[in-house]
């Protein structure tokens, strides 16, 4: 089992490799590997959650290579299975909905995808508080599948929520900062509110050009 083990985290930072790569194929081959070895060796629901770790990466493997639907089935697996384990206010159950959440929106299924991104973030903003990454992420995942379902006002208070913890906590030019101007923009522009969106877009470019210069100059 030792060795096996060696391989296993071998292969895994292979895999972590190859993902911040884009390397997905050759993520996912490697890390369908290692989800086996484990499932066999220490089965589905070891309490160290090694196998819970390798079913959740390759759904995040299979959503970035837009195989929804088998991104679902693993993830599907692992909320059930965390929320067994440990109840449906732990990390890894919230995590794991929230992954699911951006699923379900992927395939096009938005009564299932707002439902458990509320859960989410009332679970997220009860459990950790409103500021914490893990719930502006929420926040802001919810506003993306309002969009999508024509609910812009909603978006658009959710998206300004985001965009002004982010500005306080992060500062103007985080990278998180600015997709929450560009997340902002969009709905404004969906709204009408062109002269707004437009003002946002150009604070977006106008701060890239900014980073970009500075990271030539360094």
């Amino acid at each position: 089992w030792k060795r096996k083990s060696k391989y296993n985290h071998k292969y895994e930072l292979s895999a972590a490799s190859y993902s911040n790569l884009g390397k997905f194929k050759n993520a996912e081959m490697l890390q369908i590997q290692i989800l086996e070895m484990r499932t066999i060796i220490l089965g589905k629901e070891h309490p160290h959650l090694d196998t819970l770790n390798s079913m959740s990466q390759l759904g995040n493997t299979y959503s970035r290579l837009g195989k929804f639907t088998e991104a679902k089935m693993l993830q599907i697996q692992v909320q059930e299975i965390s929320t067994r384990m440990f109840g449906n206010e732990h990390p890894v159950t919230l995590s794991s909905m929230n992954n699911l959440a951006a699923t379900y929106s992927n395939l096009g299924k938005y009564t299932d995808a707002e439902t458990l991104q509320i859960q989410v973030l009332e679970l997220r903003t009860r459990i950790l508080g409103k500021e914490y990454p893990d719930t502006l992420n929420s926040m802001s995942q919810l506003g993306r599948i309002y969009s999508r379902i024509c609910k812009f006002m909603e978006a658009e208070k959710l998206h300004i929520q985001v965009l002004e913890m982010r500005t306080r906590i992060l500062g103007k030019e985080h990278p998180d900062t600015l997709n929450s101007m560009c997340n902002l923009a969009a709905v404004y522009s969906n709204l009408g509110k062109s002269a707004e969106a437009e003002m946002l877009h150009i604070q977006v470019h106008k701060m890239k050009t900014r980073i970009l210069r500075q990271e030539h100059i360094v």
